[in-house]
């Protein structure tokens, strides 16, 4: 069959509320044809995952210090390294030939800051 992935959809809010993410990077997203600045690429790392995940028997996995990109439309946003966020409010899509690649587009409000994380 085709096209099966167009019916597909993925639950951000429930895949990230178990999740605690820092922030490792930011720097620009620009358009890959004119260069043109289209906002910030956030770079976050999952730092603790207590998501309980259907896993086949004898199985252990988690999605703990993976590495999660979100695409913020705004081109002066700022958010400082080391700072602990929450996810909200935003769209993300699976891609992929194994669909195990995560495409997140967000805007400020989908930060939601904790405390920075200290050594």
């Amino acid at each position: 069959m085709k096209y099966l992935s167009q019916f597909q959809s993925f639950d951000s809010t429930r895949f990230f509320a178990d999740k605690v993410l820092i922030v490792t990077g930011i720097k620009d997203w620009l358009d890959n044809d004119t260069k043109e600045a289209l906002g910030k690429k956030v770079e976050l790392a999952i730092i603790k995952d207590d998501t309980s995940y259907n896993q086949k028997e004898g199985e252990q996995a988690s999605n703990l210090y993976e590495k999660v990109t979100v695409k913020v439309n705004k081109r002066d946003f700022v958010i400082s390294v080391n700072t602990q966020v929450m996810l909200c409010d935003v769209t993300a899509t699976v891609y992929g030939e194994y669909r195990n690649n995560l495409s997140v587009k967000g805007t400020p409000d989908s930060f939601k800051i904790g405390k920075p994380r200290t050594a």
